[in-house]
């Protein structure tokens, strides 16, 4: 699932926000009964990949989004809304869903420009060395960097169909 915050305004401004919701969202999934197999936090959104033993995520999610909020407004000396919308969820359907899921997770701060290596970037499953979901196993950094390289050159395809070259 994915939620992203309002217009141009950010999620995460320091390093307390990113731990501050890490934090929170390992609350929200004990109360919630879920079971994280990963997440991306980015500066203006952030991505959860969870199975619900029960049904509950629009609770979880406003707990989660409702808490985080607060917290980041009274750090920030903010008011008002700092999520847009509702956010996105959708049903992985397969063992190679999970896996595409999971390695556009771990790509996603990479694409960003936040680091060069997945597991460079501290606020997700793939570089978080197993603090919030399980790290990940030789099977799923086989997979990453087999998408990475699929991606990669796709857009080197794509950019030299752009330029006529």
């Amino acid at each position: 699932m994915t939620q992203r915050a309002t217009g141009r305004e950010l999620l995460f401004v320091d390093r307390l926000d990113w731990a501050g919701f890490a934090h929170l969202l390992e609350r929200t999934s004990k109360r919630y009964a879920w079971v994280i197999h990963d997440y991306c936090l980015m500066s203006n959104h952030f991505h959860l990949l969870i199975r619900t033993l029960e049904p509950s995520l629009a609770r979880g999610m406003q707990y989660l989004n409702a808490r985080h909020v607060t917290a980041f407004n009274t750090t920030h000396g903010r008011r008002g809304t700092l999520v847009q919308g509702r956010y996105y969820s959708g049903l992985v359907e397969s063992d190679e869903h999970f896996l595409q899921v999971r390695g556009y997770l771990a790509l996603n701060p990479v694409v960003a420009g936040l680091c060069r290596e997945p597991e460079d970037w501290p606020w997700s499953g793939y570089g978080a060395g197993g603090a919030i979901c399980p790290r990940p196993g030789a099977q799923l950094k086989r997979f990453v960097a087999a998408y990475r390289h699929r991606r990669e050159r796709l857009a080197a395809m794509a950019l030299r169909d752009m330029s006529g070259l």
